[in-house]
């Protein structure tokens, strides 16, 4: 026989071995033995609930300062402000108190450098002002009601409402190592200047100084414009007295020295228009249905987006499609697809991560999804980059989804959405950044979220 005649023999063999195979993925075991049938069965149509919430206070002292405001769509109008104290110069006042006689005082001023973290539109005209605190951060951090001694994004301390100083730039260049330098006050400037040079024994003790210099709050009046990200640690934010004496210009630097003693206040608001505005305590929550079939997440607000999955138990009696007794069910595997918005990431780029967060009704978050090496369960991230249309995070749930279906409580399972708490690039990115996700619901043609399941029924 010819080897073209043979090839041609051996495909129409295959095919029809091939067409002899049930259509429904159905497969005879044994069928000589004894009758067991066995599929495999995958559902994507279960139900999932889509909600947005926010958080009532989430801690915010992470060595990251966010200045400024920012009006982006659902996400509201976001507006942040940074409180911090400052120390006493590691060196120079003895210098300054042994030439006393000689030495004059020239200008006081805050300093804060870019950490390269910004939000919004950095070519608007952003202005930054400072103001005195009336009180102590310690004792907002150590007070009676405050047992746990953390400062959140809701902490707030009293200030002076007089500005300190202020200074406006045209266009800020985030990407550079640079600096914005805040002119303040000369009378405040020359108080501390005199007080140092001329009382010395009770100015260079710490808690004396502290008490007398209780820190600073910087406030960004600028409409519309953005979010700046500053240093924290390593000299990135300091005041500095400048003054002239024999040798020339000196200077003393008053630093960030205890950056537990930092925190951002950030609020947001919407109109009273918007489905969003309904948000003012956790445990309310916002249903996709009134937010065209999308769901948002937002670090350093506390956005988190809500998938409740009502109906896990029945989904698996369904899903034998058996009028007789129930077969035997057994859950292979469970994938959560989420889907951002095509066009929503466009200036702001994706998460590289996200967290999934196990939630009770009230919205409380009781632990995270964890793999099983008992590490934070993490996506596996799929980038469109031609169209932007098949772009999706995937989780394997499959723990999470088989524990729910065997509970023995009414419970509906519920999970929170939010970005991750650390990362390899971006430390404490939750905390400390205002990066922000869209999510498609599943009632939507494009960027659906949903949850698959694969079923084998034996």
């Amino acid at each position: 026989m010819s080897k073209p005649i043979f090839a041609l023999l051996a495909g129409f063999i295959f095919i029809f071995l091939l067409s002899s195979c049930n259509k429904d993925n159905t497969f005879t075991l044994g069928q000589d033995l004894i009758s067991v049938k066995t599929d495999v069965i995958t559902t994507d149509t279960s139900t999932v609930h889509f909600y947005t919430f926010k958080r009532d206070s989430m801690a915010s002292n992470f060595e990251k300062a966010l200045v400024g405001t920012y009006t982006d769509g659902n996400f509201g109008t976001i507006t942040a402000s940074t409180y911090f104290e400052v120390g006493l110069p590691s060196s120079g006042i003895s210098d300054l108190q042994n030439v006393n006689n000689n030495n004059a005082y020239d200008s006081v001023a805050l300093t804060v450098f870019y950490s390269h973290y910004y939000y919004g539109d950095t070519n608007k005209v952003y202005t930054i002002e400072a103001h005195l605190l009336n009180d102590k951060i310690e004792n907002i951090r150590t007070s009676a009601n405050n047992p746990n001694g953390n400062l959140f994004n809701t902490t707030n301390v009293p200030f002076d409402p007089v500005v300190l100083g202020a200074t406006s730039k045209n266009r800020l260049r985030p990407a550079k190592k640079d600096s914005i330098q805040i002119r303040l006050d000369d009378a405040f400037g020359k108080y501390y200047f005199d007080t140092l040079k001329n009382t010395a024994t009770q100015m260079t003790n710490t808690s004396v100084f502290s008490n007398h210099l209780k820190g600073f709050a910087l406030f960004s009046r600028s409409t519309n414009s953005c979010v700046m990200g500053y240093g924290v640690a390593d000299s990135s934010m300091y005041m500095k007295i400048y003054y002239h004496g024999d040798g020339g210009q000196r200077f003393l630097k008053f630093s960030v020295t205890n950056t537990t003693y930092q925190f951002n206040n950030i609020k947001t608001s919407w109109s009273s228009t918007s489905p969003m505005s309904a948000l003012t305590k956790q445990t309310k929550v916002v249903s996709s249905f009134d937010t065209q079939d999308q769901v948002y997440c937002q670090a350093g607000t506390g956005l988190m987006a809500r998938l409740e999955f009502p109906y896990l138990k029945r989904l698996v009696d369904a899903s034998t499609n058996s009028t007789s007794a129930t077969p035997n069910i057994k859950i292979l595997k469970a994938e959560l697809i989420l889907s951002p918005i095509q066009g929503t990431y466009n200036s702001v780029s994706l998460p590289s991560s996200l967290l999934l967060y196990q939630l009770d009704y009230l919205n409380n978050i009781s632990g995270i999804l964890v793999d099983n090496s008992g590490n934070a369960l993490a996506p596996k991230l799929t980038i469109d980059h031609q169209f932007n249309e098949q772009t999706y995070y995937t989780f394997d749930v499959t723990s999470f989804v088989t524990s729910a279906v065997q509970a023995t409580t009414n419970d509906v399972p519920a999970l929170g959405i939010s970005m991750p708490s650390t990362s390899t690039s971006t430390p404490n990115e939750l905390y400390t950044t205002l990066d922000r996700l869209v999510l498609g619901d599943g009632n939507r043609s494009l960027n659906v979220s949903k949850l698959k399941i694969y079923f084998w029924r034996y």
